[in-house]
C-alpha cells in the first residue's frame, strides 16, 4: 500500500471545497504536492501537506507537451517516489501515468477509500459538498461511484 499521496490540483480544490481535505491525511501517512500544484491551488496548504520540488525537470518538460504543469509534476514526482500514489482526475494524465507505470487513483477513488475505511459516512453527501467548488462528475460516473459505495438508489421493480 502506498504511503505517500501526491494529489493534483483538481483533487485539492474539490476536497477543499467540500471541506474534506483531511481525508487525504486520514488515508495516507504522508501527503506531498509538487511546487506546481501548490502554486495552482493558490491557497495556503495545511501544515500536514509537504511541498516538494521535482528532481527530474526533463521528465516534467516532456510531460508538458501533453499535460498541464500540475499533472506533469505529479506524475514526475510519483516516478521519483515509488512508495506513492498519484491522485489524478484528468483522463489524459491518467493514461500517461498508466503508460509510465505510475500507481494512481482519482478523487473519486479517494472518496471510496475514505468511505470504506470509515472516514466518510456518505459519498453522495461528499459529492454534493464538493460541487460548490466546481467539482463535477458525469452522471454515469457519479452513478457508478455511488453503486460502488453501496449508496445507489434501489432500482424500481
Amino acid at each position: 500500500m502506498p504511503s505517500v499521496a501526491i494529489p493534483d490540483t483538481s483533487c485539492l480544490i474539490g476536497l477543499s471545497g467540500g471541506r474534506l481535505l483531511e481525508l487525504l491525511r486520514d488515508l495516507y501517512p504522508e501527503v506531498t504536492v509538487p511546487r506546481g500544484v501548490a502554486d495552482e491551488f493558490g491557497e495556503a496548504l495545511p501544515n500536514w501537506v509537504s511541498v516538494a520540488l521535482v528532481g527530474n525537470v526533463g521528465q516534467v518538460q516532456a510531460l508538458r507537451s501533453s499535460l498541464g504543469q500540475g499533472e506533469s509534476e505529479v506524475i514526475a514526482l510519483a516516478l521519483e517516489r515509488t512508495d506513492s500514489v498519484a491522485v489524478l482526475d484528468d483522463l489524459r494524465a491518467r493514461r500517461l501515468a498508466r503508460d509510465l507505470g505510475v500507481r494512481f487513483t482519482g478523487t473519486a477513488g479517494v472518496l471510496l477509500k475514505a468511505r470504506s475505511a470509515g472516514f466518510l459516512p456518505s459519498v453522495a453527501e461528499a459529492l454534493e459538498a464538493m460541487q460548490s467548488s466546481g467539482f463535477r462528475l458525469s452522471d454515469e460516473l457519479r452513478s457508478e461511484l455511488l453503486r460502488m459505495a453501496g449508496e445507489a438508489p434501489a432500482s424500481p421493480a
